[in-house]
């Protein structure tokens, strides 16, 4: 788990289903935007004790845009009730979309922008292209 943004996290499956990150980070809210899978869901005590909440997303720009918007809404309303986790299978193309999308919405860079500053603490970043530019448009939309 990365600390991306203040109170918000960023991570991949591992990261999910780690409790002690979640703890050491003062965690209270989870956004899965990878499919549920018995893989992707944390153990039933982690959703049970913190804020879980599962949409998925394709990577890539088969999304509808009402879903990408509907993501977007739902990860920041969680960011500004406490700290979040945004998570997906390997943590470098949906999550980190996301993550940028609720730093663009208040820190009012660009989406792009965000994904750099990202890559900074999470090399391993690699969003798809049609994703990166379709949540881009949406959040500046959302503005």
């Amino acid at each position: 788990m990365k600390q991306v943004y203040d109170g918000l996290f960023l991570g991949d499956l591992n990261d999910a289903d780690n409790a002690n990150s979640y703890e050491d980070h003062d965690v209270e809210n989870i956004l899965n935007v990878a499919s549920p899978t018995a893989d992707s869901t944390p153990s039933d005590e982690i959703v049970d004790e913190y804020n879980y909440i599962n949409v998925p997303l394709l990577d890539g720009g088969s999304n509808p845009d009402f879903l990408i918007q509907f993501v977007l809404e739902t990860a920041e309303e969680l960011h500004e009730e406490g700290p979040t986790l945004v998570y997906c299978s390997v943590g470098v193309s949906r999550s980190v979309a996301v993550a940028a999308a609720v730093m663009s919405l208040e820190n009012g860079k660009r989406v792009r922008e965000n994904i750099n500053r990202i890559r900074k603490v999470h090399p391993a970043v690699n969003v798809e292209p049609e994703l990166a530019e379709q949540v881009s448009r949406i959040t500046s939309e959302l503005y």
